[in-house]
């Protein structure tokens, strides 16, 4: 199993950081599939093959993505498209 942590400051509010986190998700959906659902302030996905969650505090956005063998081939794309667009909103 392999695993994604990125973590990001941030100055934003929670209503932009949900809408950014949103975003990467929806980001992640369209390109591997899979769903997200949110828990509170929470954006959790299930990928498939590949599980993880954007959340934040009031200093940092955190990207967590755990991959099981046949999506940790992928996870250097997968890595850079979250750092893309963490880049890209934040």
């Amino acid at each position: 199993m392999s695993n994604i942590h990125i973590t990001r400051a941030h100055s934003l509010s929670d209503d932009e950081l949900r809408e950014i986190a949103g975003k990467v998700g929806d980001s992640l959906v369209s390109s591997y599939g899979g769903s997200t659902r949110w828990q509170g302030d929470r954006l959790c996905y299930k990928l498939s093959s590949a599980e993880g969650s954007v959340e934040w505090d009031d200093r940092d956005v955190v990207v967590k993505v755990k991959l099981g063998m046949m999506m940790g081939m992928l996870k250097s794309a997968i890595s850079s498209e979250i750092e893309r667009k963490l880049d890209e909103y934040l």
